[in-house]
């Protein structure tokens, strides 16, 4: 466990060095901040406006910045050989994309903490009263970026293209939002259409469950956690299958 946590630790301050890293901490809160502009246009729900919009695109930030370096992760390590370096020392491969993994998340949430930081100011300014449902709603969106990381490390292990991993991913992301849609559509389809359309709706991510903004209902939140908690650990392991017949 104590090389887990100085493999994260090391990946987490290599990210936070990064310069698309900062590029991507600065443009969420230049993003943040043009929210304002929103509550501008809506006279009457400027602080409805504010929260919703101020949300949405620390969601948008957060995933997409996921996505990116989850797909880069270990593809820049083994074109670059570096992995060939740390593997050689008395790590295993599973405590290597554990580290690698957690590193990434404590980048990711240091993302979303500093847009948090920035969102909240701002709220406050516009005497925006705390709401408990407001962390609950950040930890709907940190719970699909779980979600999305893992799947995203997946897909570079299996493609080997960061490219393809990012497509695939983002692909996930864009249709986890519309699985509703896409339920109902599949069910006034027949045949082998819809058994193939039931498999594919299994795989996407149902990211209704993990919208809590609404506040906090046990049943709620409880389902949805546990939900993240399975998709997660199954394409982590699935990323772990494939890394460990890698010959490196």
């Amino acid at each position: 466990m104590k090389k887990i946590w100085i493999l994260a630790v090391d990946s987490f301050l290599e990210n936070i060095w990064n310069r698309i890293f900062v590029l991507v901490a600065i443009f969420g809160g230049l993003l943040i901040y043009a929210s304002l502009l929103f509550g501008v246009l809506a006279v009457e729900q400027e602080l409805r406006v504010l929260m919703d919009s101020g949300l949405a695109l620390i969601e948008m930030v957060t995933l997409i910045a996921g996505i990116y370096f989850s797909a880069t992760l270990f593809l820049k390590e083994i074109e670059t050989k570096t992995i060939y370096l740390v593997l050689s020392r008395p790590l295993s491969r599973l405590e290597y994309l554990l580290g690698r993994v957690f590193g990434l998340i404590l980048s990711l949430l240091f993302i979303m903490v500093s847009m948090s930081f920035i969102h909240l100011i701002l709220l406050f300014v516009h005497h925006w009263s705390w709401q408990n449902s407001y962390l609950w709603a950040l930890a709907g969106i940190f719970l699909k970026a779980l979600m999305l990381i893992a799947a995203a490390v997946f897909f570079s292990l299996f493609s080997t293209s960061t490219i393809a991993a990012i497509v695939f991913s983002g692909s996930l992301w864009i249709l986890g939002n519309f699985t509703q849609e896409i339920r109902f559509l599949t069910q006034k389809e027949s045949g082998l259409t819809a058994i193939l359309s039931r498999i594919l709706l299994f795989l996407f991510p149902h990211f209704e469950v993990l919208n809590w903004r609404g506040g906090f209902h046990e049943a709620k939140v409880l389902m949805g956690a546990s939900y993240a908690a399975l998709y997660f650990s199954i394409f982590l392991a699935l990323s772990w299958l494939i890394f460990r017949a890698k010959e490196f």
